[in-house]
């Protein structure tokens, strides 16, 4: 399974590379059972299985090659075993709280709160110290081998996947897809949807970032009072909501009806709570006219 995981990959960016053949898209070949020995006897653990059947085929990614892991790196044995002794060399110094919990903030349980530990090792490098690991070192959740996407300067930590064949198949997948591709001015395979981003950004008018930017705010402040609302533990204060209101009806007209769906949506579920507080439903209707809900304002006319 991981043998061909790592054969589709080879094909999915030997199509890239026929799309862009003024870049270099390339991967090494396959790893040597002594570069497995070499590697587990620096790390001081062994690599399952699945690892290795992906690295016989190919061991990471020429030196010379753009990035071909999501905006990453892919390394060889050779670069892991270098970039894990960069890291080791400052944990054995004491820059870090060595084995302390909560120093970082994993977005998952399965995730320990360390600030780094030994047994993260990395498999993926973006230039700038951030690293897809294989994590060997789980809480009692986790699963050994998880992926984990570390940054140098944060302190979170996400979890990516459970497993490395379950991260590469998607990531496979993807590229098969082409939610992946190749951008010049990266020097790597990234994802569709930033390079999309970014180009409509540079096609938008002074004007139409100056409007984004607006209905960005709005939309932001809608979000934290309807949060304030919804978190109230007790009794939901209708001023609230009709402050609300007023930021809802005054967003600019020309904010896009995708927008308001979601402003409906919002309102439509707060509804639903303040008639259940009030004990409300579809036949005090009548009742509940006199004093109405507020809902969403109506869509902006799109001429």
């Amino acid at each position: 399974m991981s043998q061909a995981l790592a054969q589709r990959l080879q094909k999915a960016i030997q199509k890239i590379q026929k799309q862009h053949p003024d870049a270099i898209l390339q991967l090494n070949e396959g790893a040597s059972e002594a570069d497995f020995s070499e590697l587990e006897a620096a790390l001081w653990l062994q690599l399952p299985e699945d690892i290795k059947a992906v690295y016989r085929v190919c061991n990471g990614q020429n030196e010379d090659s753009a990035y071909v892991f999501a905006g990453q790196e892919w390394l060889s044995l050779a670069r892991i075993a270098e970039e894990w002794g960069v890291w080791k060399g400052l944990y054995d110094s004491g820059d870090f709280p060595n084995d302390e919990e909560g120093q970082s903030a994993p977005d998952d349980e399965a995730v320990r709160s360390l600030w780094w530990s030994p047994k993260w090792i990395p498999f993926g490098h973006d230039g700038a110290g951030n690293h897809l690991c294989w994590d060997f070192d789980p809480s009692a959740d986790g699963t050994a081998g998880q992926v984990i996407h570390y940054y140098h300067d944060d302190a979170l930590i996400e979890l990516k996947a459970a497993s490395f064949g379950e991260w590469l198949e998607e990531y496979v997948e993807a590229l098969e897809e082409s939610d992946f591709v190749f951008a010049p001015e990266y020097n790597a395979i990234i994802d569709a949807e930033i390079l999309f981003a970014e180009e409509e950004e540079r096609s938008l008018s002074p004007e139409d970032l100056a409007l984004r930017d607006k209905w960005q705010h709005t939309q932001a402040e809608m979000e934290q009072s309807l949060q304030a609302v919804f978190d109230d533990a007790g009794e939901m204060d209708m001023k609230q909501v009709l402050n609300l209101m007023k930021k809802v009806q005054g967003v600019d007209a020309d904010a896009s009806n995708a927008h308001w769906d979601e402003v409906e949506d919002a309102f439509s579920q707060l509804e639903q709570e303040l008639r259940a507080q009030e004990g409300l439903d579809t036949a005090d209707a009548d009742d509940a006219a006199a004093n109405p809900v507020p809902t969403a304002a109506p869509k902006p006319r799109q001429d």
